[in-house]
Protein backbone atom coordinates (compact mmCIF):
# COMPACT_ATOMS: atom_id res chain seq x y z
CA UNK A 1 0.00 0.00 0.00
CA UNK A 2 1.30 3.01 -0.96
CA UNK A 3 -0.22 5.28 1.81
CA UNK A 4 0.81 3.34 4.53
CA UNK A 5 1.90 6.59 6.71
CA UNK A 6 -0.14 7.14 9.62
CA UNK A 7 -0.44 11.41 8.63
CA UNK A 8 -2.48 9.82 5.17
CA UNK A 9 -4.83 7.78 7.25
CA UNK A 10 -7.74 10.11 7.02
CA UNK A 11 -7.20 10.76 3.04
CA UNK A 12 -6.99 6.82 2.53
CA UNK A 13 -10.37 6.71 4.39
CA UNK A 14 -11.64 9.27 2.26
CA UNK A 15 -10.69 7.66 -0.80
CA UNK A 16 -11.41 4.42 0.34
CA UNK A 17 -15.53 5.97 0.89
CA UNK A 18 -15.69 7.66 -2.22
CA UNK A 19 -14.53 4.56 -4.57
CA UNK A 20 -17.07 2.73 -2.58
CA UNK A 21 -19.78 5.00 -2.96
CA UNK A 22 -19.13 5.56 -6.90
CA UNK A 23 -18.79 1.60 -7.20
CA UNK A 24 -21.75 0.68 -5.30
CA UNK A 25 -24.30 2.52 -8.35
CA UNK A 26 -22.37 1.05 -10.99
CA UNK A 27 -21.74 -1.94 -12.92
CA UNK A 28 -17.83 -2.14 -11.95
CA UNK A 29 -16.31 -5.25 -11.12
CA UNK A 30 -14.07 -5.01 -8.15
CA UNK A 31 -10.72 -7.16 -8.52
CA UNK A 32 -9.28 -9.18 -5.71
CA UNK A 33 -6.44 -6.37 -5.03
CA UNK A 34 -8.81 -3.71 -4.76
CA UNK A 35 -11.55 -5.12 -2.49
CA UNK A 36 -8.55 -6.61 0.25
CA UNK A 37 -6.94 -2.67 0.27
CA UNK A 38 -10.73 -1.43 1.14
CA UNK A 39 -10.94 -4.26 3.43
CA UNK A 40 -7.60 -3.20 5.23
CA UNK A 41 -8.05 0.56 5.10
CA UNK A 42 -11.94 -0.09 6.89
CA UNK A 43 -10.14 -2.55 9.06
CA UNK A 44 -7.10 -0.25 10.24
CA UNK A 45 -9.75 2.33 10.87
CA UNK A 46 -12.04 0.64 12.57
CA UNK A 47 -14.88 1.83 10.42
CA UNK A 48 -17.54 -1.35 10.80
CA UNK A 49 -19.96 -0.14 9.22
CA UNK A 50 -18.52 1.07 5.86
CA UNK A 51 -16.78 -2.47 6.21
CA UNK A 52 -20.43 -4.06 6.82
CA UNK A 53 -21.91 -2.01 4.08
CA UNK A 54 -18.84 -3.40 1.62
CA UNK A 55 -19.37 -6.91 2.54
CA UNK A 56 -23.23 -6.49 2.03
CA UNK A 57 -22.39 -5.15 -1.66
CA UNK A 58 -20.19 -7.80 -2.54
CA UNK A 59 -21.79 -10.13 -4.83
CA UNK A 60 -20.45 -12.49 -7.46
CA UNK A 61 -21.08 -10.24 -10.75
CA UNK A 62 -19.04 -7.28 -8.75
CA UNK A 63 -16.77 -8.58 -6.57
CA UNK A 64 -14.20 -11.64 -5.92
CA UNK A 65 -13.00 -11.67 -2.69
CA UNK A 66 -9.97 -13.49 -1.69
CA UNK A 67 -9.21 -15.75 1.49
CA UNK A 68 -6.63 -13.02 2.64
CA UNK A 69 -9.69 -10.33 3.04
CA UNK A 70 -12.01 -12.90 4.82
CA UNK A 71 -8.98 -13.73 7.24
CA UNK A 72 -7.81 -9.89 7.83
CA UNK A 73 -11.91 -9.24 8.47
CA UNK A 74 -11.60 -12.32 10.94
CA UNK A 75 -8.42 -11.28 12.87
CA UNK A 76 -10.16 -7.85 13.05
CA UNK A 77 -13.82 -8.22 14.08
CA UNK A 78 -12.89 -8.47 17.63
CA UNK A 79 -12.40 -5.11 17.96
CA UNK A 80 -15.29 -4.51 16.95
CA UNK A 81 -17.89 -3.75 20.19
CA UNK A 82 -21.41 -3.41 18.40
CA UNK A 83 -22.81 -6.95 18.76
CA UNK A 84 -25.50 -6.42 15.81
CA UNK A 85 -22.47 -5.30 13.18
CA UNK A 86 -19.92 -7.86 14.78
CA UNK A 87 -22.87 -10.18 14.18
CA UNK A 88 -23.51 -8.68 10.37
CA UNK A 89 -19.97 -9.35 9.56
CA UNK A 90 -19.55 -12.42 10.71
CA UNK A 91 -22.73 -13.23 8.40
CA UNK A 92 -21.63 -11.90 5.87
CA UNK A 93 -18.37 -13.95 5.90
CA UNK A 94 -20.53 -17.23 5.47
Amino acid sequence: MYFSNESVKHNRLEMTEQLQERMTGSQTVMSEQLFEQMVHVYCDTQQWSHLSTLMANARRENCRPSVKSFNMIRKNVIYCYDQTLRGQLKESMT
